[in-house]
């Protein structure tokens, strides 16, 4: 991230004249929301997958904006169901103190979106990436059922093996019934 602040410094200073082009395509086309604001709260850089992750307006989202700001518009878009004032001092606090803050996201719209904010050392800066985890815990969850079901599945599997060898052992037999259930019977 130093790096990428030396770039930034750089292309204002317009030592990177046409580099500058290949920062924003580099930024704009991640898969996650990047922001990087500065200690006192205000934007410094972001690209558009945040924008559009979070359906936020670029008359709001812009650089020089403040977070607060920010904040309330993810509030009205449902995308951050906390109080925008505490969330926002909350983090203020945190990144002064160099943490790093890491939570899921529940959007109105079902949306799991993993957040993580940290401050970076020796600068006055903090970088938050937003990550669209939707799908992966989607699958996760499937996965869970899946194996949920294919554990019942032993189970019954290991009960109807015990029943078997346990009539054939005793000479009895079952005589399954159209309903499901059985009856005993004896082995002529």
């Amino acid at each position: 991230m130093v790096q990428v602040l030396k770039v930034l410094g750089q292309c204002a200073a317009g030592a990177w004249r046409g580099k500058r082009h290949l920062l924003e395509l580099t930024l704009n086309n991640m898969t996650q929301g990047v922001v990087l604001y500065s200690s006192k709260g205000r934007l410094v850089v972001f690209n558009d997958q945040y924008l559009s992750m979070y359906g936020l307006s670029p008359a709001v989202v812009k650089p020089g904006a403040n977070l607060v700001d920010i904040i309330r518009e993810r509030a009205k878009t449902g995308s951050l169901p906390r109080d925008p004032a505490e969330y926002c001092a909350e983090l203020l606090t945190d990144m002064a103190a160099g943490k790093i803050v890491r939570f899921v996201t529940e959007a109105a719209d079902g949306r799991s979106v993993s957040v993580v904010n940290r401050a970076i050392s020796g600068s006055n800066y903090w970088v938050g990436t937003h990550d669209d985890i939707t799908e992966r815990r989607a699958t996760e969850r499937k996965n869970a059922l899946l194996d949920e079901q294919e554990a019942r599945r032993a189970v019954v599997e290991e009960a109807i093996a015990w029943f078997r060898a346990a009539a054939h052992n005793s000479g009895v037999c079952a005589k399954i019934l159209p309903s499901g259930g059985w009856l005993p019977a004896k082995l002529s």
